[in-house]
This record gives structure tokens, sequence and C-alpha cells, in this order.
């Protein structure tokens, strides 16, 4: 109990987070088959005739596609093709270059959740090395979360700063990623495949890899799918802006893109996949979800099991009533065990109305903590309890934390003090839920993990002894 409950769930958590490094994933898609000379690279379902191949060039941006082409380059090393390459990552991640004895990858640090103009260099700089392909050039993109940021080339007539201002404003306004990205993929030349078209365009071999951070694993949605077809459209663009109230925010030459673009001025990006860019998923939550369950389990927890796949909505809205979901479970699950674990993945959204630090886990299990000072009837009465929500990218929001993990304790030390309701709300409407966290312990940070898969939601319920 106490320690003890962390102690059991945190090891489970991080075993679901090292399931999904780029090592774990990526190298089960890969394989080389056939004696010298004929050789053949398998790469997901695609297999190519090494002797055909005179040249490999590695492109890409996000969370995980440093760990991504390390894994790659040096899986390939020893068929010595002639290599070069360029990936955006994200600030804080080692940006020095992947070499190898027939060239090297080069990596740009850029910003996120923002584009910056080092994101802007950086995907000007894979564009003119795609240009440079040949029909003998594999092509090989490395996707991943927060991508959609650091993958920007605004579109004609666009510039940074109009993009800079919307994401921005989106980000704002609580809107979903599949709503952001539906907006995104509209103002950019290499999102809602863009990148694809760039490759098609040079006749060269390619596979696109995509390590997955949404809820439902859609391809055109991870970092706004850049060598797939786009499931959005320009009217689809408007409607999200018009729903969250945005119109009259967004820069005016961004809504006339829009407008003209409904009106069929602008071209609409890529549709019903015509490309010849096979683009193959190498993991995500599922992964996560599952790994944590079997370390619950192998720790002895009587009850295992996933709660949501899809947690999604107002961080502060679900945390508020997270108690009575948690009974409801408890209701729904094997009666008079001594111990319950309850897993979700999926992420959470906040409208942001203060100048805090903080994040989306965070700020759920803010709201959590407060609902529980504030409540006349512990519905948990029975149990001994520890509640971690993290985003396993290792970075949430403004914070340096992943996360945080809310015990029965952390509750009772806080409500020991004056007018504790009160003053967590007072954390919870400035949107600073990393300050209390951190001053109360139950941060939790980790650092840039190298991966990025959904964010994860774990309770652990001991019975109290009678």
């Amino acid at each position: 109990r106490g320690l003890t409950m962390a102690a059991i769930l945190l090891p489970a958590v991080m075993a679901g987070l090292a399931a999904v490094k780029a090592d774990a994933l990526l190298g089960a898609m890969l394989a080389i088959t056939g004696e010298v000379g004929a050789q053949h690279l398998q790469i997901g379902q695609s297999t190519f005739a090494v002797a055909s191949l005179q040249r490999l060039l590695v492109v890409g941006g996000g969370k995980a596609s440093r760990a991504m082409a390390e894994v790659l380059v040096r899986f390939l090393e020893p068929l010595a093709l002639p290599l070069q390459g360029h990936v955006n990552i994200p600030y804080g991640q080692d940006d020095a270059p992947l070499e190898t004895a027939t060239g090297s990858v080069q990596f740009q640090c850029c910003g996120h959740p923002l584009p910056d103009p080092h994101g802007v260099a950086g995907t000007n700089e894979i564009l003119r090395l795609i240009a440079t392909a040949t029909p003998s050039t594999l092509v090989v993109v490395l996707i991943s979360g927060g991508g959609s940021a650091m993958l920007c080339a605004p579109a004609p007539g666009l510039s940074l700063d109009d993009l800079r201002q919307t994401s921005q404003t989106l980000l704002l306004s609580g809107a979903s990623i599949d709503e952001m990205n539906s907006v995104r993929k509209h103002l950019d030349r290499v999102k809602g495949g863009g990148l694809a078209r760039a490759i098609d365009d040079t006749g060269a071999l390619a596979v696109s890899l995509v390590l997955s951070d949404v809820i439902d694993d859609n391809l055109s949605t991870i970092a706004s799918g850049p060598t797939v077809a786009d499931d959005s459209t320009f009217f689809m663009a408007i409607l999200c802006c018009q729903r969250r109230g945005l119109d009259k925010q967004l820069p005016s030459k961004v809504w006339w893109h829009l407008t003209d673009g409904m009106k069929g001025s602008v071209p609409e990006n890529l549709q019903f996949n015509l490309t010849s860019v096979p683009t193959y998923l190498i993991g995500s939550a599922a992964v996560s979800r599952r790994t944590t369950c079997e370390a619950l389990t192998k720790a002895g927890i009587a009850h295992v099991s996933v709660f949501d796949t899809e947690l999604q909505g107002e961080a502060r809205e679900f945390g508020a009533t997270l108690a009575n979901r948690i009974v409801e479970l408890l209701a729904a699950a094997p009666a008079d065990l001594q111990s319950y674990a309850f897993v979700g993945t999926g992420e959470f959204t906040v409208k942001v109305t203060g100048d805090g630090k903080g994040g989306r886990n965070q700020e759920m299990l803010l709201s959590f903590l407060v609902s529980q000072l504030e409540a006349t009837n512990d519905v948990l009465a029975d149990f001994e309890f520890a509640v971690f929500s993290g985003a396993f990218d290792g970075i949430e929001g403004n914070s340096p934390a992943m996360g945080a993990l809310v015990e029965r304790r952390v509750i009772a030390n806080v409500a020991a003090k004056p007018n504790a309701a009160a003053v967590l709300r007072t954390f919870l409407d400035n949107n600073d839920s990393y300050t209390l966290f951190s001053s109360l312990g139950a941060a939790l940070e980790v650092g840039h993990t190298l991966t990025n898969v959904n964010d994860m939601t774990a309770i652990l319920l001991v019975r109290k002894s009678t």
C-alpha cells in the first residue's frame, strides 16, 4: 500500500512504454533474404531486389523518427548502399548525424506543437533530397507523432506565421487531433499525401513506416498523413473552424485559402490512395496496452482489463467524473477480489484559459484530485488506489513531465491543508497542474522517450484490510 501501489503500477506502465520503442517495433518489419548477389530487402510487406538499388534515402519527422532511423540504418548498413537522409525531430533530442561508411542521415531539431523556421528549413531539405531521387533510389519515410508540426511547408500564399497562428488558435480551442489536422492538411504542401506526391514525381521506389499516436490509428491523421490519401476536405476544414467559432480568429489569408479550396480554386489533397508509396503501421497504443496489462497480471493483480481504447474529451470533465467511472468499472468486474487494474488509452484535450504550466493528463488528474476533495462521500472508501495518466513521448503540454501519479496518500496529504479544495481549484482554473504535482512529488519526469503512441491512463485498486 502507499508506495507499494506506485511500485506495482509504474513498472507495468514502463513495460508498456518499452514495448513501443523503435527497436522493439521496427526490427519485426525488416528482413534481408537470399544469397549475396540475389538478396531481397523486405520492409513491411514490400520487397525490393537489392541489386536494383543504387541509393538509400531516409526522410521523415516526428518524436520517434530519430530512433526509427537509427534502427533502420544500422539494419541496412551491411548492404553498403550509398546513404543520404534528413529527419526532423523535436528540440531536446540528439541532432548529431547518423554516420555510416557510405553516407549519413542528418537531423534537424525543430518546434512542437507549433511549427518554426527550423521545421520549415528541414522540410524544404527533405523535399530537395526527394527531388534528386531516381527509379533506382529507395526512399524510406519514417513518420511518428508530432510530425504535423515538425514537417511543415506552407502552401503557396501562406506564411509560417499564418500556420503558427492557426495551430495556436486550434490548440487553445480544445480541438481534437482529427479536427486540427483536417485544417492543417489543407494549408501545407507535404501533409495530406503531399510527400507521397513528391516521391511519385521522381519514379523512385519507396515505403513509409508509421508509428501511431492517434486513437483509431488512422494513417491519414498521424502527422497529418504525408504519404497517404487525405480523408478530409476543404469543406470539412471549414466546418471544424466554424464549429469551434474560429472562423473570425484565423489569419485572413488562411480563411481565404480554405474558402478558395472549397470553391475548387485550390486543388484538393491526394485522394483515394493514388500513390506508389506503400505505408505500414509499425505500432500503436494497442501494444502498450497489452504489455501493461500483462505486466499487471504478472504482478499478481486479480482482475486486469482494458476499460477504454478511445479516451478523449475535455480533460477536466473526465477527471471530475473519474471516481464514479471507477465505481462503474468495479461493478462490472468480478466481485470481492482483492485487487483490480483498469487500463485505457487515448488523448484528452484542454481548453486553455490560464497561463500556468501543465498538460492534458496532469489536468485530468488535478480535476480528479479536486473532485475527491470536494466530494461529500468517498465512493472509493474500501480501496487504496493509484491513478497514472501520462503521455508516452515523455513530455506533455508546456511542462517537462510526461504526466503524474495520484495515490490516496497524496489526497490525504493535500486534504490536511487549509482550504485545500479551493486552493487546488485555483491551480486547475489557471491550467497549472504541473506546478502543483511537482510540489507534491507526484509529477513524473522521464525526459524524451524517443517514441510516441497514445496517452495511457492506468488505475490500480487494492482492497483495504478489514
